[in-house]
């Protein structure tokens, strides 16, 4: 195993993982419950995720003191997925009344919308900001 995790075989480590991930079907009885249980570790990740970046990483401001963008996209979209996560498997338990249910769709669906717009603004603005360096460097090669 050590000498393949030094080739880095990703294709191999990424079966090797799969395989592990089923490993639930067999001792669950139906597939209702393996989606509570890999929800449950989802929610669980997601949460020691958010716990650990927001201790150790400077995710609100960038080393030169801008706002950091990216971290705080990461945090803001961890946190979402994190969230729903829980949502998941709160329903699944019994745990939300069933009246609450569309409100709470509705809000999992404006987050991840307003995610996803965040995300494309950010990559928009990036390619800009690239393309801008690009051309000024080419247009200094050239004088």
């Amino acid at each position: 195993m050590k000498k393949v995790l030094q080739q880095k075989n990703w294709t191999l480590i990424g079966f090797v993982l799969f395989l592990v991930c089923m490993v639930p079907v067999f001792f669950l009885d139906n597939p209702r419950q393996v989606g509570t249980f890999w929800a449950f570790i989802a929610a669980l990740a997601a949460t020691v995720f958010v716990v650990a970046y927001g201790l150790l990483a400077n995710w609100r401001r960038n080393p030169d003191g801008t706002r950091n963008q990216a971290g705080q996209h990461l945090m803001t979209f961890t946190v979402v997925i994190g969230a729903v996560m829980w949502l998941v498997v709160a329903s699944r338990f019994g745990l939300i009344p069933l009246e609450w249910a569309p409100f709470l769709s509705y809000g999992i669906y404006l987050a991840v919308a307003f995610l996803l717009i965040w995300r494309l603004i950010l990559l928009i603005v990036v390619q800009v900001r690239a393309r801008r360096k690009r051309r000024a460097k080419a247009a200094d090669g050239h004088r």
